[in-house]
């Protein structure tokens, strides 16, 4: 073996434990899925998750709730977000200015709902209702899509539990 080959190895190895560190950084790190009581009566329960997939995976993004700061929503992560029943905005951005009219959602779901392109926006609506329990997955792209209990519970029993931000 030349020196040059060598070093051509050591190089690649090098670069290769490197690259896998940074992963490993990036990687959710908490405790493993566990479903929490349900939500006390007259709230509503939210799983919020993001399933874990190689494309993606160094990116961690900030979700908000009725436009506040929620979770940076990481790789293989979950969160439980107990919530009061009604309209709860979910989000990839500050809720383009939502944050001052979520007060007013009430009154204005219906015309809301027949007016805002919530998909295209980058955020989901969901109509929370007493004593249920909702399930939200991001997806690569920065969707939220409401899935059912049955499509949702495989993909979160593989999923670590996150912090909310302060």
């Amino acid at each position: 073996m030349t020196v040059q080959t060598r070093t051509n190895t050591l190089s690649s190895a090098l670069l290769l434990i490197l690259s896998l560190m940074q992963l490993q950084g990036c990687a959710t790190s908490g405790p493993g899925f566990t479903e929490v009581s349900p939500a006390p009566p007259g709230r509503a329960m939210i799983y919020l998750y993001r399933e874990n997939r190689m494309m993606g995976a160094a990116g961690s993004f900030t979700i908000f709730k009725n436009g506040k700061n929620l979770v940076k929503l990481k790789n293989g992560g979950y969160l439980p977000i107990e919530v009061e029943a009604g309209p709860v905005v979910l989000s990839n951005e500050p809720a383009y200015g939502l944050a001052n009219v979520i007060p007013w959602v009430t009154v204005l779901t219906a015309h809301w709902k027949a007016t805002v392109d919530w998909e295209k926006e980058g955020a989901l609506l969901i109509e929370a209702e007493p004593n249920k329990t909702y399930y939200v997955e991001w997806v690569l792209g920065g969707k939220l899509y409401q899935r059912s209990r049955e499509e949702a519970m495989p993909i979160l029993a593989t999923t670590k539990r996150l912090e909310p931000m302060e």
